[in-house]
């Protein structure tokens, strides 16, 4: 990580100065307070996001008319020379050694340019009054990028408080129905697999919904995702202010050497379909867990239950970079024993799967990973009663 980042975290009150030439009054909410996470002692995943940036932001190919709308203005020129002061401020003379070491001009402009949309972000914040703890970058505090296995992505929640994560610690219906929705998966896993080692006990459940908590998944490289900021009054330039950041995030990770899973839930989420490259990763759609509190009829191609997601998601995994990379979808809260005989058994099911699947079954869809045939279960129904209770 560029080490003007790193200086740039342990001075929030200069930052927090520059931020606040955007305004004629000081706003009530400092910019180091709407994005905590780049400030303080940053651990080693975090660092891992910011090298991202570092390394492959580019200001110019974002897809954002607002924000290039803003850069040409007379506020936007005059942000970017703040960012350019600011950065010159922290060289200091003891600094040249370090500066010496740190000679990719190019990952400097990178960073600038990420703070430059960070102020763009910040100002959309402040006028409308968007007084929210939310932490939208928090994500990156979960685990590295290069450990990133199962991407989900939602939208911030429109009532309570984000974790600045989709769903995970956030108190609203969409995330009781997800917590439902993994359970039911694993619960057809257990019935069809003869095995209750899939299964969650109604303690481990009750926990869960509790605390609302996915931090299991997430300690395994299940990255939950917000793409959409969600103020009280609608406005869509903040909207989609937050998609500057996860799209781009969203195409690199779709290009990476290791194939991941993307589940889009909802509608919001599905018009990212265009930054996956499908065919190395694995990209499904599916309802937003908040449709199942509507009590409305499903449709098939949409619908959690037919489409078996987390099940999916593992069988793909299994077939491409291989079982020890598998999620285990029961251990939602990180502390369930026995993790290693779950995935064993499971991975001997999915291998004797592999070599009886029949790929013009009704069961089955056909994809190609690179220059691999893989499998995928159409629904559960016919699969699991078909294929699994033969070879758990």
């Amino acid at each position: 990580m560029t080490w003007r980042f790193q200086t740039l975290a342990g001075k929030p009150d200069m930052v927090n100065e520059y931020a606040n030439r955007l305004f004629i009054t000081e706003p009530e909410i400092k910019f180091s307070t709407v994005f905590p996470n780049f400030f303080g002692i940053l651990n080693a995943n975090m660092k891992s996001w910011i090298d991202v940036f570092s390394n492959h932001f580019e200001i110019d190919k974002v897809k954002n008319d607002a924000l290039h709308k803003w850069r040409k203005s007379t506020e936007g020129e005059s942000v970017k020379k703040d960012v350019d002061e600011m950065f010159t401020q922290i060289i200091k003379r003891e600094d040249q050694e370090q500066l010496h070491q740190d000679q990719d001009e190019c990952k400097v402009q990178r960073i600038k340019q990420l703070y430059i949309c960070l102020f763009y972000v910040y100002k959309l914040l402040v006028k409308l009054d968007y007084n929210r703890n939310d932490a939208p970058f928090n994500f990156m505090n979960g685990f590295s990028v290069k450990d990133t296995r199962v991407v989900i992505i939602g939208n911030e929640p429109a009532d309570v408080d984000s974790s600045g994560y989709a769903f995970h610690g956030s108190f609203c219906e969409s995330t009781m129905e997800l917590l439902l929705l993994i359970n039911s998966d694993m619960e057809v896993l257990s019935k069809y697999c003869h095995n209750d080692l899939f299964k969650m006990t109604e303690d481990e459940f009750e926990e869960a919904q509790c605390q609302y908590s996915l931090q299991g998944l997430i300690n395994q490289g299940v990255l939950f995702m917000n793409v959409k900021f969600t103020p009280a009054d609608k406005d869509d330039e903040l909207e989609g202010a937050l998609e500057i950041f996860t799209d781009f995030l969203l195409e690199y990770l779709s290009k990476q050497p290791t194939p991941n899973v993307f589940i889009l839930a909802g509608n919001v989420a599905a018009k990212k379909e265009h930054l996956i490259d499908q065919s190395v990763n694995l990209c499904m759609k599916v309802y937003h867990p908040s449709f199942y509190s509507y009590g409305c009829q499903p449709n098939p191609k949409l619908d959690w239950n037919s489409n078996i997601p987390l099940i999916n998601a593992n069988f793909f995994i299994f077939q491409t970079i291989g079982s020890q990379h598998m999620i285990d979808w029961s251990d939602m809260s990180g502390i369930k024993p026995g993790k290693n005989n779950r995935l064993d058994s499971l991975a001997r099911a999915f291998g004797n799967i592999s070599q009886n699947f029949n790929p013009f079954a009704e069961y089955s869809i056909c994809k190609t990973a690179g220059s691999s045939l893989l499998y995928l279960f159409k629904s559960n129904t016919e699969v699991m009663h078909s294929l699994l209770p033969r070879f758990a």
